[in-house]
């Protein structure tokens, strides 16, 4: 296990893990966007302060290049050369996703979405114009198909939906029932069986497919009702690991959904967890702009 810190001391909302496992990048919110391109103890984190309210970022596959979406800015990072560049300056974009592969990228904003590809000038593929595809944009792991989050009642929150859109025509395949609470962070299984619908005091996981009334089952802390602050699924689909405002990391077992491991470390409350993309390694960031790294043994 080793401790990275930041060259900020704020937040750390969102982690990711590089294709190769050799570089983790975190979002600072307010403060910054931040890559450590090697891990270990003493190692330091490079700094991208233009990179403000990242809420979104992904590491293309098998390269150094990274997108991040902030304050409805999207930039492209290259970690070879350290440039830094705003894309499509005069388009205000609200979401955006790379397909698994890393060839093309989903580009939302107020009710179109245009697909383009990750090549340079970043060609456009096709565009949808007047369609709502809600929040939360993502490729599914087959990445054959689009999820998106819909919100009803937007500004209480009260409840949302999914739907699930055909990547190569646009067009909606399915629509799940109206869910209860406002989805902080939606993710789905590598399998694709089933989703992870984190609404802060609890983790509903439902099925992906398919009519259904309630949740195959919920999950929340046992200690104070503390609120999950992020979630993320191991690359084999054998574990959901959840952090939460109580400084734990708790890793579920999704035979059963019962809590397998926790982790506490002194980093401050856990706000956002992720694992490499072969499994190895796990990363949680706190509140005080410091990353825990460990090796995964389950």
């Amino acid at each position: 296990m080793i401790v990275l810190s930041g060259k900020v001391k704020g937040i750390i909302n969102r982690i990711r893990f590089s294709d190769d496992a050799n570089a983790l990048a975190a979002s600072v919110w307010s403060d910054g966007f931040q890559v450590w391109e090697q891990l270990g103890p003493c190692a330091r984190p490079r700094l991208f302060d233009k990179v403000t309210g990242t809420d979104q970022f992904a590491f293309l596959p098998q390269s150094k290049q990274i997108y991040v979406l902030g304050y409805h800015r999207l930039f492209h990072i290259d970690l070879e050369t350290g440039r830094c560049d705003q894309l499509h300056r005069s388009r205000r974009i609200d979401e955006f996703a790379i397909s698994p592969d890393g060839r093309y990228m989903l580009l939302a904003d107020g009710r179109n979405l245009s697909c383009r590809t990750t090549k340079a000038r970043h060609p456009l593929v096709w565009e949808r114009r007047d369609v709502y595809w809600g929040a939360q944009i993502q490729f599914l792991p087959s990445g054959e198909s689009v999820l998106g989050m819909i919100s009803r009642d937007f500004l209480q929150r009260r409840h949302s939906l999914f739907a699930i859109h055909a990547f190569d025509s646009g067009q909606e395949v399915y629509r799940s029932n109206v869910l209860p609470g406002y989805s902080k962070e939606t993710i789905v299984s590598p399998d694709e069986s089933f989703m992870a619908y984190l609404t802060g005091r609890c983790i509903r996981i439902y099925p992906l497919r398919g009519q259904f009334r309630e949740p195959l089952t919920t999950l929340q802390n046992d200690v104070n009702r503390q609120e999950f602050t992020g979630i993320a699924f191991h690359p084999s689909g054998k574990c959901l690991a959840a952090t939460s405002n109580d400084r734990t990391v708790k890793l579920f077992d999704t035979t059963n959904w019962e809590v397998i491991r926790t982790f506490t470390w002194d980093i401050g409350r856990m706000r956002s967890v992720c694992f490499s993309p072969d499994g190895r390694l796990a990363a949680a960031g706190g509140s005080s702009g410091k990353v825990v790294v460990w090796d995964v043994d389950f």
